[in-house]
């Protein structure tokens, strides 16, 4: 994923956790999820670093179905498509 695309996906779902009190209290549109491995989960911050003198982007991800937070590779995150406009694209924690 776009390291500006990911960062502004984490500025948002700080703002909707902050007005909701929790991250579980937070109803997700799809849009506002990432992808990892298969699962949706909660972008929470982002980590610039290096190992072994090569930059490292970092993406750290909330799972939404345990109290856990990933860190992971920021390439092997995508985003998390829109479902049909059947109502489908809400993801209530």
């Amino acid at each position: 994923m776009e390291r500006g695309k990911y960062i502004e996906l984490c500025q948002r779902a700080s703002f909707k956790t902050d007005s909701s009190g929790a991250w579980w209290k937070t109803e997700w549109n799809r849009e506002e999820l990432v992808r990892w491995k298969g699962s949706l989960y909660v972008p929470v911050d982002y980590r610039f670093g290096f190992r072994k003198g090569k930059a490292l982007h970092t993406a750290i991800l909330h799972d939404l179905k345990a109290n856990t937070e990933y860190t992971v590779l920021l390439a092997e995150v995508e985003a998390a498509e829109p479902q049909g406009s059947t109502g489908e694209n809400k993801h209530e924690v």
